[in-house]
């Protein structure tokens, strides 16, 4: 009667619902093309995985999904949750079945990047899990994981090119430029020498070395002219190099060193904020800034390019250790001295 008259032999079932025994009438519901009602006869049985079968029979992807968990098959529950568009679930599923690859996906899909992060840690993937902790915002986490990336891994030279924004972003520029040293630039494709030699650019441009700077900037835009806004960084820096007297395209020595424009609002080391000149001679500018750790006004001077940068570095840090050591109505007390953008600062007491 199922194989010649289904419909004749739902029928018959249904009067005898209560004697039929369970198994039986699971099977004649399966086969009668009612896969739902055999998926819930099976349920009732504890029969979870021919449950999720018949759901997965009758499209019901969720239903499946959650039979599939019952059973103890989460690799099959998150297929099943994945088609459902459950991705949260289905991403949790394959985490429990330790599937990262596939929660990582999952993860991804719908927004959770702190959690596919976690799941690239778990297959060795740091660029992946340096990317997921960048979207979700975790910059320390991204930087940590680049950082432990080996010289001889074959993830170094774009987990460097990765690593290097954000180690400027931390005014860490030494660090950010041992890092692109060790990168090889003979055996670099273009895209990634390109990119090598635009951060170059900006990390010796933030430290106010402008020829080495626009050194960098030259070649990066002798290979691709569109990368970035490389040209008009190019352009901004020959302008500025032309206010400070150096002649772009010299090919001086990285030694010359610019500090970038000061202003009122400027604030260095997020520390001192500057409120206006005081006034400025061709070794320094002079300014009055507030103390937002501390509080009250001092006075900062600010070195700025000479004839000689290094030497006038070297003399004015002998005078701040010699002006420490000196307590006199007469003399200004010195408080402190600091770099900031390549550049340094002099801490004084303002009169």
């Amino acid at each position: 009667c199922i194989r010649d008259r289904p419909q004749r032999a739902r029928e018959l079932l249904e009067r005898v619902v209560d004697e039929t025994d369970p198994t039986t009438r699971a099977s004649i519901l399966a086969q009668t093309g009612d896969p739902v009602g055999a998926a819930e006869a099976w349920q009732e049985l504890g029969r979870f995985g021919d449950a999720a079968e018949a759901f997965e029979d009758a499209g019901a992807w969720d239903r499946a999904a959650e039979a599939w968990r019952q059973a103890g098959h989460g690799g099959r529950a998150a297929e099943a949750f994945y088609k459902a568009e459950r991705f949260e679930d289905a991403a949790q599923c394959y985490l429990d079945a330790e599937d990262y690859r596939s929660a990582a996906e999952a993860f991804e899909h719908v927004g959770s990047h702190l959690e596919a992060a976690r799941c690239r840690v778990h297959l060795d993937e740091p660029l992946g899990a340096a990317e997921a902790f960048l979207k979700a915002g975790d910059r320390s986490s991204a930087s940590d994981i680049l950082q432990g990336i080996d010289a001889d891994s074959p993830y170094f030279e774009r987990g460097t090119l990765m690593l290097v924004p954000l180690l400027i972003e931390e005014r860490l520029y030494e660090g950010a430029l041992h890092r692109l040293r060790g990168l090889h630039e003979d055996r670099m494709s273009t895209p990634n020498l390109v990119e090598k030699l635009y951060w170059e650019g900006r990390t010796h441009d933030a430290q106010g070395e402008l020829t080495e700077a626009e050194r960098c900037y030259q070649k990066a835009v002798a290979l691709r002219r569109d990368h970035r806004d490389l040209t008009a960084r190019l352009i901004s820096l020959r302008q500025r190099m032309a206010r400070a007297g150096i002649d772009p395209g010299s090919g001086g020595s990285g030694a010359v060193r610019v500090p970038p424009a000061l202003e009122a609002g400027t604030v260095l080391d997020s520390r001192y904020e500057l409120l206006d000149e005081l006034g400025r001679g061709g070794m320094s500018r002079v300014f009055r800034a507030r103390d937002r750790a501390l509080g009250g006004t001092v006075a900062i001077t600010i070195l700025t390019r000479t004839a000689d940068n290094l030497k006038s570095e070297e003399r004015l840090q002998r005078e701040v250790q010699i002006l420490r050591q000196i307590s006199h109505p007469n003399v200004v007390r010195v408080f402190d001295l600091g770099r900031w953008q390549g550049s340094l600062y002099v801490i004084m007491e303002l009169l």
